[in-house]
C-alpha cells in the first residue's frame, strides 16, 4: 500500500513563521568568506540561531524538527521553550569588523549553510532549512541558492523553459523529494525527483516530476517532465534518462 501524508502538509509548514525579537540570536559556527570583488563586501555569510539552541541539541533536532520531539517533558529546557519557543534563525551578511550589514529571517529556527560551485568562474551559497515535522513524506530539510551582490543576499530563481515563468529554487529532501548535482560538460547540473498525488486521476494515483536545473548564460532555466507512476527515496534516484536534456 503506498504510504500517503496530506500533500498540503508542505505548504502549511511554508506558510509559519514566528515574529520574536533577536535578542535571543548568536550566530553559528558556521560561516562562508565573502569578498569585495565578487560580493561587494569583505566579510562573511552566516546563519545565526537562537542562543538556547546548542549544538548537541541542534544535532538531535534536525530532521526530526520540533524540539518536543527531542526533549523530554521533565527537562527543565521543555519548560522555557514551552512558554517561550526558540526563535527562526536569520541569515545574514557581516563585514569584517563584525557588523551585520544584511539579514534575512528564515522560516524555522534550523538551518545551514554551504558552498558549490557551478562552473570554473561561479558558484553559489546553499541554505537548508529544516522543515521537518517529525513524520510526513513532504517536509523536511530544504535547500536554497543564495548570492550576495553589492552586499545583499540574492534568493537566486528559476525560469521555467515552458511557461517562461520565473520562480523560487527549492531543493526539500524527504521520502518524496530528492535533488543531487550533476557534473556536466564542465558545469553542473541540478536534478530534483517529486512524487505527489494526482488529483485528478483519482484516491490511488500519483505523478512523478522529473526536473533538471540548467545554470545557461547567468541564469537558471527550469525543465520538468511529469509521468503517471509512484517514486520514494528508498528506491534510489532515478536514471539519469528519466529527465529532460
Amino acid at each position: 500500500m503506498h504510504r500517503k501524508v496530506g500533500f498540503v502538509a508542505l505548504f502549511i509548514l511554508v506558510a509559519l513563521t514566528l515574529g520574536r525579537s533577536q535578542q535571543e540570536i548568536r550566530p553559528a559556527p558556521e560561516q562562508l568568506a565573502l569578498n569585495k570583488a565578487k560580493h561587494g563586501v569583505d566579510g562573511w555569510l552566516r546563519i545565526a540561531t537562537d542562543d538556547r539552541l546548542t549544538s548537541d541539541l541542534k544535532k538531535q533536532m534536525w530532521g526530526v524538527g520540533d524540539w518536543s520531539f527531542v526533549l523530554e517533558m521533565d527537562d527543565p529546557r521543555a519548560k522555557v521553550f514551552t512558554a517561550n519557543p526558540p526563535q527562526n534563525a536569520s541569515l545574514q551578511v557581516v563585514d569584517r569588523q563584525g557588523r551585520v550589514i544584511g539579514s534575512d529571517q528564515l522560516e524555522r529556527p534550523l538551518a545551514k549553510i554551504g558552498q558549490a560551485r557551478i562552473d570554473s568562474s561561479d558558484s553559489i551559497f546553499l541554505v537548508t532549512v529544516d522543515y521537518s515535522i517529525g513524520f510526513g513524506p513532504y517536509a523536511g530539510p530544504t535547500t536554497s541558492l543564495v548570492g550576495v551582490r553589492d552586499g545583499k543576499i540574492v534568493w537566486l530563481k528559476a525560469i521555467d523553459a515552458d511557461s517562461r515563468k520565473e520562480e523560487p529554487i527549492l531543493l526539500p529532501k524527504t521520502l518524496k523529494f530528492d535533488w543531487k548535482f550533476l557534473p556536466l560538460e564542465g558545469k553542473r547540473d541540478i536534478l530534483q525527483v517529486s512524487c505527489h498525488p494526482d488529483f485528478a486521476g483519482g484516491d490511488d494515483a500519483f505523478l512523478i516530476d522529473y526536473v533538471r536545473y540548467r545554470f545557461n548564460n547567468g541564469e537558471w532555466i527550469k525543465y520538468v517532465r511529469t509521468v503517471k507512476g509512484f517514486w520514494e527515496s528508498d528506491e534510489g534516484f532515478p536514471a539519469l534518462s528519466k529527465f529532460r536534456k
